[in-house]
């Protein structure tokens, strides 16, 4: 058996390190000059989801599988990666801390009310209305995992810095994969978007919108363990040891591939809004994330062509579903071993 894994992402990165620990040979293919929503993301894995504040569905399944396969890829890299984390959101008016007050009793494991918590004085944050607080939160420093998962594979020889051309459709679809003069038994398609050109993958309900952020320093000691919402505009949290990262944006329609000025502007006038704490802007970030129609992960094996394997449409999830997705694709793929997977293909209708 030997693999070929077509994208560098979390999602390559995570079956990638599900088949090391199988010893099975794999490759990844990966052009290190994409926008890559991995490089780009927060890494925020909150238990609550959404405007409704509700409890994220498998949260139970899914962060243990988060905890095992982080604190493993931590050991592996020796670097530090998965964080724990307070949520400060900035109640926009009276009625959404109203309505948040109502929330905090229907998910008392996770939300908490606050006046004035320590957080925001550190932030200098000024607003007439109460806070928020979603506690049992983690962030994941998605960028630094990326940077020395990518480097590992390269020196082990593992990397292609290249991306893999559409196949022939008259191919043998049972037959063997050649690719960069190696024979490959399987290939999975762990790309983002660039998924949504694939022939063999059109059956699937796949949509793409655009992310950007930007990397901020901030002339203050602010705490390492605090993520910021202010309303649906801003977020702002740590970024590698001492930076913060601040976005985002969510672009269904775009010009361009890469960071805006609009954006860089938008944003940095937000960020004075909200904070006086004087800050000056490192680097544009972009991205992009790829969702299915019910906003959930897809993992699994394609119904006809049975060696292509696929892990995608991870939206705004991606670092909370994309370990316990890749752990079922690959124990799939090793003697049909059953795994709870709520990202299967079944879902949809094949063409």
């Amino acid at each position: 058996m030997n693999i070929l894994i077509v994208g560098g992402g979390l999602s390559g990165i995570l079956v990638s390190a599900e088949l090391r620990k199988h010893g099975i040979p794999h490759q990844v293919a990966h052009p290190l000059t994409d926008f890559s929503g991995t490089g780009a993301s927060s890494g925020i894995l909150n238990p609550v989801m959404g405007r409704k504040y509700t409890q994220v569905p498998h949260w139970e399944l899914l962060w243990p599988a988060c905890e095992a396969a982080y604190r493993h890829l931590e050991q592996l890299l020796q670097v530090p990666l998965l964080n724990p984390a307070v949520i400060l959101k900035r109640h926009s008016s009276e009625d959404d801390a109203v309505f948040w007050q109502q929330r905090v009793q229907a998910v008392s494991d996770y939300l908490s009310d606050a006046t004035v918590p320590e957080l925001a004085m550190a932030w200098q944050l000024d607003t007439p209305y109460s806070y928020g607080v979603t506690q049992h939160a983690f962030q994941l420093h998605s960028h630094r995992l990326q940077k020395a998962y990518l480097a590992l594979l390269a020196a082990e020889g593992n990397l292609i810095e290249n991306s893999v051309p559409e196949r022939n459709q008259n191919e043998d679809p049972s037959g063997p994969i050649s690719f960069n003069d190696t024979a490959f038994t399987h290939i999975i398609f762990c790309e983002g978007r660039n998924t949504l050109n694939r022939p063999e993958w059109a059956f699937l309900p796949l949509s793409v919108n655009k992310g950007q952020a930007l990397v901020v320093d901030f002339e203050a000691a602010l705490p390492r363990n605090g993520i910021i919402k202010c309303g649906k505009e801003l977020t702002l949290c740590p970024y590698g040891d001492r930076y913060w990262w601040a976005g985002a944006s969510f672009e269904w329609k775009f010009d361009t591939d890469g960071p805006t000025d609009v954006f860089r502007e938008q944003t940095l006038q937000r960020i004075q809004q909200y904070t006086s704490i004087p800050f000056r802007i490192l680097e544009s970030l972009s991205g992009f994330r790829v969702s299915a129609q019910d906003r959930t992960a897809v993992a699994g094996w394609h119904p006809k062509k049975k060696q292509f394997g696929i892990l995608n449409a991870l939206g705004t999830k991606g670092v909370l579903q994309a370990p316990h997705a890749a752990k079922a694709l690959v124990n799939t793929l090793l003697a049909g071993k059953f795994i709870h997977n709520p990202f299967a293909l079944e879902r949809f209708r094949s063409s």
